[in-house]
């Protein structure tokens, strides 16, 4: 391997952490994102409900707060990927790399061995090292990217559990819904439906990103 090749390794090193620290901040914009959407539901939710909440029926009731349970579930689902999604890798390699700083300090004593270990090695082993390492970062950043993925769906469903949560009360007292059997049946048949095909769709997610998750592997 040539110094120009070693060259090109080392440019794409340095976009693979530019990468990856634009990747951080967008966990962080996430992150901030999430927690700042469950704060403003657990502050302004009496704000945006009817005030004749008492005149709701069960069953009403029970799907408000259904939706309101998913919606939180969901919304921190979303933080914890982004929380996951910034992590730092500090595990060490099988077999020591003299650029990747996790393995200068586990495998290295001190800063002498680690500078008697770099001149022992030769230019086509280092040129090798560089080359694992950029590997391995980018797998690295593809995890965070399937992360972020993964946080901005929980996200967008937690979204939609908030909206349908706060608007059943509406809803029932606007059409006057559940005040005899027959609507009763109906709009029950109808909701039963609504969280079957729910359930369909967030199985198929999840089958979609278990795939995503054992290709990137």
């Amino acid at each position: 391997m040539d110094k120009d090749k070693i060259d090109l390794i080392i440019k794409s090193l340095t976009r693979t952490d530019s990468y990856l620290n634009y990747a951080n901040t967008k966990s962080t914009i996430l992150l901030t994102l999430a927690s700042a959407i469950l704060t403003i539901v657990g502050v302004n939710l009496s704000k945006v409900l009817p005030d004749k909440l008492y005149e709701l029926s069960y069953l009403s009731l029970f799907f408000f707060i259904l939706f309101l349970v998913i919606g939180i579930l969901l919304n921190i689902a979303s933080i914890m990927k982004s929380l996951g999604s910034m992590a730092p890798f500090i595990k060490e390699s099988e077999k020591e790399n003299n650029f990747s700083f996790v393995d200068i300090v586990h495998y290295y004593k001190d800063g002498i061995d680690y500078f008697n270990k770099l001149s022992e090695t030769k230019y086509l082993d280092l040129g090798q090292q560089l080359a694992i390492l950029n590997y391995t970062l980018s797998n690295g950043l593809i995890n965070k990217y399937n992360g972020q993925n993964r946080s901005i769906l929980y996200l967008k469903l937690s979204l939609l559990s908030f909206f349908t949560s706060i608007s059943i009360p509406w809803v029932e007292l606007s059409l006057g819904l559940f005040k005899n059997e027959e609507n009763s049946v109906i709009v029950l048949s109808l909701i039963i439906i609504f969280l079957l095909l729910i359930i369909v769709l967030m199985m198929c997610v999840v089958y979609y990103l278990l795939l995503i998750g054992r290709k990137t592997k």
